[in-house]
């Protein structure tokens, strides 16, 4: 089950999301997904 949050991000960080999204291949929710989780998981 997903659930779909908006977010503002600052434009630096939207584009260097992006960026690194494009030179992998993988998609830009993979990356916030992946990076949100991880902040989670570690401040619990």
């Amino acid at each position: 089950m997903t659930e779909t949050i908006s977010v503002r991000i600052p434009k630096e960080l939207a584009d260097r999301l992006s960026n690194l999204s494009k030179q992998t291949g993988r998609t830009k929710t993979y990356y916030i997904q992946e990076t949100l989780e991880d902040k989670v998981c570690e401040t619990l």
